[in-house]
């Protein structure tokens, strides 16, 4: 069965959700988020899921053991699905580029937005406890935080680079125009 790991990357409520969802949805894609472990880990141990949490412990895990150690553990998910699109969500780091591309077909889509446009979404959106009430210095700050500092550099290593300062429906052409000939081969009927 051919596969294509797809990666997705982007600064925090870049849209990276959305690109993930309509993969998801329109390819039944199965998805691996560089996250889960982390948040599995929090949830053993009864400590919230806050971004401040997960990007300690993540800090934490790589600074002790190696810094590819969750980029390892993604590739070895990522290969054990059955399926033959499989998204690497929330890649952070040039060692998550690399894991995708020692599959024999990968796609890495960075989603870019306006820090400004994704402040308002973050709050929105509340996805970790206490985001919705995050003033935008707070948010600025979270931004550079250590684990997010490497994923504006990934920008470069990208196959597509879609532009989400727009609407929904401006995100949605650029994905049909970039994206769905790239995941048309490995779908399978």
């Amino acid at each position: 069965m051919k596969k294509i790991v797809v990666g997705i990357s982007g600064r925090i409520a870049s849209g990276k959700g959305t690109v993930c969802k309509y993969i998801l949805e329109t390819y039944h894609a199965d998805k691996k988020c560089s996250s889960d472990p982390l948040r599995a880990t929090l949830d053993i141990f009864s400590v919230p899921q806050t971004r401040e949490n997960l990007d300690a412990l993540s800090t934490f895990v790589r600074s002790t053991y190696s810094e590819d150690i969750i980029a390892k553990a993604m590739g070895t998910f990522l290969a054990q699905s059955p399926n033959p699109i499989v998204i690497f969500d929330g890649m952070r780091r040039l060692v998550d580029v690399e894991a995708i591309r020692g599959f024999e077909h990968s796609l890495f889509i960075f989603v870019d937005a306006d820090q400004n446009i994704r402040y308002e979404r973050s709050i929105k959106r509340n996805e970790n406890i206490g985001d919705d009430t995050m003033t935008s210095g707070e948010f600025f700050a979270k931004d550079t935080d250590e684990p997010q500092q490497q994923i504006e550099a990934l920008k470069q290593y990208a196959d597509v680079v879609l532009h989400n300062d727009g609407s929904t429906d401006e995100l949605m052409l650029q994905i049909h125009e970039h994206i769905d000939s790239a995941l048309a081969p490995f779908v399978t009927t």
